[in-house]
């Protein structure tokens, strides 16, 4: 039979003292759980540049892969193991999940008393738990960080972040547990360690670069908002077998820990858009998602303690407070936590982790709010944010040593989905079908390249474009993927795109005959001409009546690329494309060449 609770021995196989609606509740939040590292995956994704998306996902996803294999070898050991002076667990009880078995009831000395599911179910539940912590880093340091470093990164800060701040709370031997800290299911040892590391990171990796402020606005907007909100759905899921579970029991705590979350989310989702509706005059998709795991955050530490009305004023303050922290670190900071991971996950944990301290309820988790507790929670949390933000400037630095950390210039340029993967998350040859598919002429020496490996910088303005070419300078003008998806989306919906304006790529060459240029289709008479010619042949195909002079001819150009002439049938449009090839035709030629020489205007 298993032992007596307290006793500090190890508990011996009986399959009478296993039940089995717990084991089935525990098996099926540890799959939830797991399932919030890939919604991480698609939110931090679909908030990155395109050309980021594969790196960001990819570290998330290998945290599964590499997280699991350490996990069973020591990091169970290490914070579940006999305790060593209450600081760390010993690395030789549970090697590989050695001393597991289906019947041998979780007991000491991973938790206080014999636990009614196998050790194996609990050891597999929390590591799920680890797997997710490292993913929650990745969105701080996006866009910095090489692949094989962040691998090297991970099992140090596992090892020394994770491990030692799970024994210190949770284990039963753990010396922040004899203080009388609490943290139902993570609120400390997963958001506060993460959010403090993503911290330290900033100091170690910088900021990432940009030409000017105009390029770091556009490079920052998020490529996908849909893949924030898929993210945000499947990270709340989740996040009841996450707080939910960590019960370990499938009884009334439980029941409230669910309960809790969903309020908190809820609420904290309602504030922060409330916020951002005051704030800026229109509440947004990625701020409701925001919101919503900010909520999360912060009810993690008391989901499992505290009554409901106590999780809707938490989500009220991490609706608040978490959205001024992002504002107040990103904009008079200035530090470049990419996908503000200080600002929702640290600052969320902490106050959830403080808060537990006047808002416990003694019929819920066993204890209930006083002074004392406030202390000690506030204690704690200054402790583990120390640790982790000292720890992991160490390891990022030690790390710097065995491999680089920071990518190199030409690695950022290419975009680290190519250069640390071999492949982006967009096919290239989409785009080049695309530009085949529109029969889109393009005057002369001006020719397309879909560069999707070089990050893009803004375009000249009209005037420069004149001076330029008025000098006999010929441009080659690069599209990239987003610039020539907007302008088939722009021109089938009738609308004229004008993120495609800050998209374009004009980079000038050597003229090859300033002798000539006033003839050539981009230099001098020439570019009027052209545009002259382009603006008639987009007003043929809309209407060919229009198109025609006074006695009824059609009006010819001199100086034009197509000859000087131009017959009075506009040439039919690709099928399925429509006005929308008349419409892309004529704004290439005036991104190309300026609104205003694009309208006839000027000379003529």
């Amino acid at each position: 039979m298993a032992q007596a609770p307290g006793m500090s021995r190890w508990p011996t196989a009986d399959c009478d003292a296993i039940d089995r609606a717990d084991t089935t509740f525990v098996v099926l939040s540890a799959m939830l759980v797991l399932l919030m590292t890939p919604g991480i995956a698609f939110f931090y994704g679909g908030l990155v540049h395109r050309h980021s998306v594969l790196s960001i996902m990819m570290q998330c996803f290998m945290s599964i892969g590499f997280i699991s294999i350490l996990w069973a070898a020591v990091g169970f050991s290490l914070a579940f193991g006999e305790s060593r002076g209450g600081f760390i667990g010993s690395p030789a009880s549970y090697p590989f999940f050695n001393n597991l078995d289906p019947c041998t009831p979780a007991g000491y000395p991973m938790k206080e008393s014999v636990g009614r599911i196998p050790g194996i179910a609990f050891a597999a539940y929390q590591m799920m738990i680890a797997i997710l912590a490292p993913a929650v880093i990745t969105g701080s340091f996006t866009e910095r960080v090489r692949f094989p470093a962040y691998l090297v990164f991970i099992t140090g800060w596992l090892v020394c972040v994770y491990c030692p701040l799970a024994h210190w709370i949770w284990s039963p031997n753990g010396f922040l547990r004899f203080w009388g800290v609490k943290d139902f299911a993570g609120g400390i040892v997963v958001h506060v360690a993460a959010g403090s590391t993503s911290l330290a990171s900033l100091f170690v990796v910088g900021s990432r670069r940009y030409v000017n402020e105009d390029e770091r606005k556009r490079l920052q907007v998020p490529h996908n908002r849909t893949f924030v909100a898929l993210g945000s759905a499947l990270i709340w899921f989740g996040w009841m077998g996450f707080n939910g579970g960590s019960a370990f029991t499938s009884g009334g705590q439980a029941v409230f820990a669910v309960v809790n979350t969903t309020l908190s989310a809820g609420t904290s989702m309602v504030a922060w858009s409330t916020v951002e509706w005051i704030w800026h005059g229109k509440p947004t998709m990625l701020g409701a998602c925001m919101g919503s795991v900010a909520g999360l955050a912060i009810i993690t530490a008391a989901s499992g303690f505290v009554r409901p009305w106590a999780s809707i004023v938490m989500g009220v303050f991490s609706g608040v407070t978490c959205q001024w922290c992002v504002w107040c670190i990103k904009e008079r900071l200035r530090w470049d936590d990419a996908l503000d991971v200080w600002g929702v996950h640290a600052v969320g944990g902490s106050l959830g982790s403080i808060m537990l301290g006047f808002m416990a309820d003694q019929t819920i988790g066993g204890f209930g709010r006083s002074w004392r507790l406030f202390g000690i929670q506030i204690a704690a949390v200054i402790l583990s944010c120390v640790w982790s933000f000292v720890v992991s400037i160490g390891l990022l630095l030690a790390v710097n040593l065995i491999t680089p950390v920071v990518p190199a210039e030409m690695e950022n340029k290419m975009g680290l989905d190519k250069s640390m993967h071999g492949e982006y998350a967009y096919d290239e040859e989409e785009d080049h079908e695309m530009i085949r598919n529109l029969s889109v002429d393009l005057p002369g020496d001006i020719s397309t390249h879909n560069h999707l490996g070089f990050m893009r910088r803004p375009g000249p303005t009209a005037m420069e474009v004149m001076n330029q070419t008025s000098a006999g300078g010929r441009f080659q003008t690069d599209f990239s993927t987003v610039s020539i998806r907007s302008l088939a989306n722009g021109a089938s919906a009738g609308r004229t795109p004008d993120q495609s304006v800050r998209n374009l790529l004009v980079t000038p060459q050597p003229p090859p005959d300033v002798a000539g240029a006033g003839d050539s289709p981009v230099g001098g008479v020439g570019i009027r001409a052209h545009v002259q010619h382009a603006q008639a042949r987009a007003n043929a195909r809309k209407s060919p009546q229009d198109h025609q002079g006074g006695d009824g001819s059609h009006r010819k150009t001199s100086g034009s690329s197509h000859g000087g002439g131009h017959s009075g049938h506009a040439r039919k449009a690709p099928r399925g494309i429509g006005d929308a090839h008349v419409q892309i035709q004529t704004l290439i030629d005036t991104l190309a060449l300026g609104p205003g020489l694009a309208k006839g205007e000027g000379e003529g």
